[in-house]
């Protein structure tokens, strides 16, 4: 059958998280069962970039997924959109080598944090940005952001719950630019352990209203110990951005 590469983008504020689970509502969950509505069958499984934790955002997770229906890729994104639900869509679609894994393949992600920084929470934005009460030292905060850049060894900053054996990672880009009262990070980076970019961030705010020093982040790298110094960021400020594939480098390479 012809394999299909897709991008996704979704509000995770009502999701358990991406993957399908025994409960709870997923986005794989309701991508499958929209994709069996539309192939008039059992649901269609389908193949994610990664997982996504509950309260998670994505501008660009990117799936496959296997289709014996042969309709244009023009009009792949109205028939599946209109079985999807009001926070997914399909973004946009092609065909693909029946070679290809959405995750296996990827060899970059990119994310984005946002973070709102003020006495008062904006109700309307609650689910979408991490509110912090208290001051924040943007100089601090780039410090000790810029500590993470490089291929470093972030056990210490990933969840007990991971299972990897090597937790090695490469930081390709982190920036934190500020507008008003909202910071936004970027973290680009080879591949993220679980939880890795929550608790970047996390932390880099403990660093910011003076909670911690920089160097005690340095020292949480180079000894694999959290301590008392990692903290996780709240789900809701993350956005998936941006997932990279060989192909894709290329054609921008020529």
């Amino acid at each position: 059958m012809p394999r299909w590469r897709g991008i996704i983008q979704y509000d995770g504020s009502k999701f358990s998280g991406f993957q399908r689970q025994s409960k709870g509502r997923t986005v794989q969950g309701v991508v499958e069962k929209a994709l069996g509505k539309m192939h008039k069958t059992a649901d269609v499984p389908i193949f994610g970039s990664g997982r996504t934790d509950a309260g998670v955002h994505a501008f660009g997770q990117v799936i496959h997924f296997d289709s014996p229906v042969q309709i244009p890729e023009e009009r792949w994104l109205q028939a599946l959109n209109g079985w999807l639900p009001d926070d997914v869509i399909l973004y946009a679609i092609a065909p693909v080598e029946e070679t290809f894994h959405a995750r296996y393949d990827a060899i970059g992600k990119a994310y984005e944090y946002r973070v709102t920084n003020g006495p008062i929470k904006d109700v309307f934005r609650r689910l979408y940005v991490h509110h912090e009460f208290r001051p924040l030292n943007e100089e601090l905060m780039q410090e000790a952001l810029a500590l993470f850049y490089g291929t470093h060894d972030f056990r210490a900053f990933c969840s007990t719950r991971s299972t990897v054996t090597s937790h090695v990672r490469t930081v390709t880009k982190a920036t934190l630019e500020k507008s008003g009262a909202e910071f936004c990070f970027y973290i680009e980076g080879n591949g993220f352990l679980h939880h890795m970019v929550r608790m970047i961030v996390g932390t880099v705010i403990k660093a910011g209203h003076g909670a911690i020093a920089p160097e005690d982040i340095q020292h949480c790298l180079e000894s694999g110990d959290k301590g008392n110094t990692v903290k996780t960021a709240p789900a809701q400020g993350l956005y998936l951005l941006r997932v990279d594939y060989p192909e894709d480098t290329a054609a921008k390479e020529n």
